[in-house]
């Protein structure tokens, strides 16, 4: 089984306001704790304050904000601008989510990677399918789009996938260097193992030589 919480609820949310709730005269900050618990998938009755280190949040437009957290991700905007609920939700629901769902896949893919590495019967299956990810998806852009590339960032910055990806890569590097070290280890010994033979017929030539003589 792979190291994943099977019970946890991933959610994908997107809440156009009232303009009369976000406008040029009612500042985001009046909302801001109401976008935070938003973002956090927490009950509207919620009162404690809570570390905001432990989300990321993308403002490129005045009237646009989206939280991400390993929970998930939530866009709240206004309707101050007819983009925001004409526009915004199909790019929303048909583009950007595609890139969160990737994210998601990204690190179970590496889970699974991460789990066969373990297995000496499938470390080297493991390797593979690691080069292969590390030059199709971590190494290429997902997308020209900026606000696309944004996303992807956060997201995979909120769901420690380089963390992830590094975890797996040092334990490469030293399992392959101790196996290097093993293979050179044998390879001193074969050769150790020849030239003793080696000696110990020079030297039974030398004998029958002496003999000879």
């Amino acid at each position: 089984m792979l190291d994943i919480n099977t019970n946890r609820f991933l959610t994908y949310a997107y809440t156009c306001i009232d303009q009369l709730d976000w406008n040029e005269n009612k500042s985001f900050k009046n909302i801001e704790f109401e976008f935070f618990k938003y973002a956090n998938i927490f009950p509207s009755s919620y009162k404690s304050n809570f570390d905001k280190k432990h989300m990321e949040t993308l403002s490129k437009w005045r009237f646009i904000h989206t939280g991400f957290t390993k929970e998930g991700m939530a866009l709240l905007t206004s309707s101050i601008d007819m983009h925001n609920y004409t526009v915004l939700p199909h790019v929303y629901e048909n583009q950007h989510l595609y890139t969160y769902i990737l994210v998601q896949y990204q690190k179970l893919y590496l889970k699974k990677i991460e789990k066969e590495f373990k297995d000496k019967a499938t470390m080297e299956l493991a390797r593979e399918n690691f080069i292969k990810f590390t030059k199709k998806l971590w190494i290429q852009e997902v997308t020209n789009d900026d606000v696309g590339t944004n996303i992807y960032k956060k997201v995979r910055h909120v769901c420690e996938i380089e963390k992830i990806y590094n975890n797996i890569k040092n334990k490469f590097d030293i399992a392959y260097k101790e196996l290097n070290i093993e293979k050179e280890s044998k390879v001193n010994k074969i050769i150790l193992a020849i030239l003793g033979i080696s000696l110990l017929l020079n030297v039974a030539n030398f004998i029958a030589l002496l003999r000879l003589m």
